[in-house]
């Protein structure tokens, strides 16, 4: 049985200040959720923050011991790194990898991409490419963005990518989404991450 490594990367730019309460709650309860799946015999859980910095808060961590994220940890501000954020994630991934181990690699953001000083939109594509081909599985959610378009753009597969509602509503139906989606990759009833009709439709609830 293989096991999975999550990894979560969520921006806190500024931008995001109003909607942080609600992603910390979808997290928290995907969290949950995926802590309660037992179809793993060990699994893995990261956390990165990025805005114009990147900083890792968990690595690698056994999901059983992951504590739950509290608004008060943090500070909405800046600009949106996202190709750096991206790029530096997979290079930290990749110099530990676990054997037999799947890795899904989650992005949340609100916004375009723009202050990234260190990885170009180019080699990005190229890296998460070379990642898919051996397996590697990636989601994208947007806001306020064409999610698909930026995906394609970044060499993520179109049906792992979905456009969200920045509110309420939108926030936690899409992060159900994607909790319903690495369930069932966990649970072998799908080989991909895939989001359907229903999922985009819920993330673009008012």
């Amino acid at each position: 049985m293989n096991n999975t490594h999550i990894e979560c990367l969520i921006d806190i730019s500024g931008s995001m200040q109003g909607s942080i309460a609600d992603v910390v709650y979808g997290y928290n309860k995907f969290l949950d959720e995926q802590r309660n799946n037992m179809f793993d015999d060990n699994t893995t859980w990261s956390l990165s923050f990025f805005n114009s910095m990147y900083k890792n808060m968990i690595y690698c961590q056994n999901i059983d011991t992951v504590p739950y994220l509290k608004v008060s940890e943090i500070k909405t501000e800046s600009t949106t790194a996202l190709l750096d954020a991206i790029g530096k994630t997979i290079f930290n991934l990749s110099n530990n990898i676990i054997p037999h181990t799947q890795y899904i690699i989650f992005i949340m953001t609100d916004g375009y991409e723009n202050s990234s000083t260190e990885y170009n939109i180019s080699i990005i594509k190229d890296i998460i490419t070379e990642k898919q081909n051996i397996g590697w599985k990636f989601i994208f959610l947007g806001a306020n963005i064409d999610a698909i378009k930026v995906a394609t753009n970044l060499g993520i597969h179109t049906e792992g990518s979905l456009t969200y509602t920045q509110n309420k509503n939108g926030i936690e139906n899409a992060l159900n989404s994607v909790s319903a989606s690495i369930t069932r990759v966990r649970n072998g009833d799908s080989a991909h991450i895939v989001f359907n009709d229903l999922d985009r439709m819920a993330s673009l609830s008012l």
